[in-house]
């Protein structure tokens, strides 16, 4: 095969140009970081400029300075964290289809508007908790989105999307699948079961008695996996400074306590808990010293100081399982008090605890009116609820209240179009009036 001036024929040349790549102005092979070599180069060298079509611009300029606006960060800058959150007394036993339903309505009533001179489409997030895929509100993770379908939306409309699941739900038989079993033996009558899986977990209203030292808690457990981390018990959300949990160590099963208010904020003790035998757990917390116990024997003894930078964070007590970031608990659970004095652990306790004068929770497995609940055996009296996910009437009655959502969402936005409009002039205020009448 004859070969080019500069020595390259034209097998040489198609093999070595279907093996490079341009990036950035240079010739590269693919597959390796060596540039292509001078022959190759010289080959190339009388083709001049690679030709390219022009790139037709289908958008508007007012579009592309839009875009330009979301892909350097404006947006992303401008969305702050949500100042409100749906009451803990209206979440607490609700299952956590419901809890997303009430966050719906709830972000829709209150998040900040973003409305920008001539967009076209409104009514983007604007909480920063949208892109890390957690329910502002309602402590549980969140849908990223949801694909109803969009020929059946659009023909239906969200008036005919409510009649169908009103329908749906007047003709009731909604309840047969079964409810979940949340217990099994325990140490002393039936334990809580925490799910593995996080398919439910149990929690209680918070209370100030459950993070003011001198601290005393303890339960029975029986841990079976090491795999992850088991969370025992927790107050308050881990973004609080008020915050505690106990709970195994991923890995080694050891025995561990999380105060993210405090330095160092993770005592940890050497004694691995995971072993599926029964255990008695205890944490006590002067205020300075935080100590713990398995079967009586002192495992950890740690010195800590209050570090700043955090808020009080939300209000609820969790047993067996963390929502906000779905960490489960392979576990049973019995006995767990809470206790406004510092115990002494000298040996296994060889009776059931006992709630006295100054216990502040004490919480058992109790049947009422065929469900389990965790009831409280302390002056408190305050009972913990195991959330269960039912997937029948929830289910429908969550779809209702997002519904309910997108309407004040809506509702909202054309408020705030009809405001931005009255006090603009010319092609602005045209755009806001486009958008009310569609």
């Amino acid at each position: 095969m004859a070969k080019k001036g500069n020595g390259v024929n034209r097998r040489e040349f198609m093999q070595s140009l279907s093996g490079m790549v341009a990036l950035g102005g240079g010739l590269f092979f693919m597959g390796s970081a060596h540039t292509a070599t001078q022959e190759v180069k010289e080959a190339l060298a009388p083709l001049g400029s690679a030709w390219r079509p022009d790139t037709p611009q289908r958008l508007g300029e007012t579009t592309h300075a839009l875009a330009r606006r979301a892909l350097i960060g404006e947006h992303g800058r401008s969305m702050i964290h949500a100042d409100f959150s749906v009451p803990p007394k209206q979440l607490l036993g609700q299952s956590a289809d419901m809890r997303y339903g009430l966050a719906t309505k709830t972000v829709a009533e209150k998040a900040p508007l973003r409305i920008l001179p001539g967009e076209k489409v409104i009514g983007s997030a604007t909480l920063l908790e949208a892109p890390a895929h957690v329910a502002p509100v309602a402590n549980i993770l969140s849908t990223s989105h949801t694909t109803p379908g969009f020929h059946r939306v659009l023909k239906l409309g969200y008036n005919g999307l409510r009649k169908e699941i009103q329908a749906r739900l007047d003709r009731g038989d909604l309840e047969s699948e079964p409810v979940q079993t949340v217990t099994a033996p325990g140490r002393h009558g039936d334990a809580f079961r925490a799910h593995p899986g996080m398919a439910y977990w149990a929690e209680a209203l918070h209370k100030p008695e459950y993070e003011t030292p001198p601290l005393t808690v303890e339960c029975w457990a029986q841990v079976y996996s090491k795999h992850g981390f088991n969370v025992l018990a927790l107050n308050r959300n881990k973004e609080s400074r008020l915050h505690w949990e106990i709970y195994s160590f991923a890995e080694t099963g050891y025995f561990s306590v999380y105060m993210p208010g405090y330095g160092p904020d993770t005592v940890q003790s050497d004694r691995d808990i995971t072993d599926g035998q029964w255990h008695h757990l205890a944490m006590t917390f002067d205020g300075r010293q935080v100590q713990l116990f398995v079967d009586g024997d002192r495992v950890a003894d740690q010195t800590v100081t209050p570090v700043d930078g955090l808020d009080d964070g939300q209000e609820m007590f969790y047993i067996g399982g963390y929502p906000p970031h779905s960490i489960p608990c392979d576990a049973l659970i019995d006995e767990l008090r809470i206790s406004n004095t510092i115990r002494t652990f000298d040996d296994i306790p060889a009776e059931p605890l006992v709630a006295d004068d100054t216990t502040v929770a004490l919480w058992r497995i109790e049947h009422r009116d065929g469900e389990a609940v965790l009831a409280d055996a302390s002056p408190l009296d305050n009972t913990a609820y195991p959330i269960i996910s039912r997937r029948g009437r929830d289910v429908l009655e969550a779809m209702l209240l997002c519904l309910d959502g997108a309407d004040i969402w809506r509702q909202r936005h054309l408020e705030e179009l009809a405001r931005l409009a009255a006090q603009s002039t010319g092609d602005e205020r045209e755009n806001y009036l486009r958008l009310v009448e569609i």
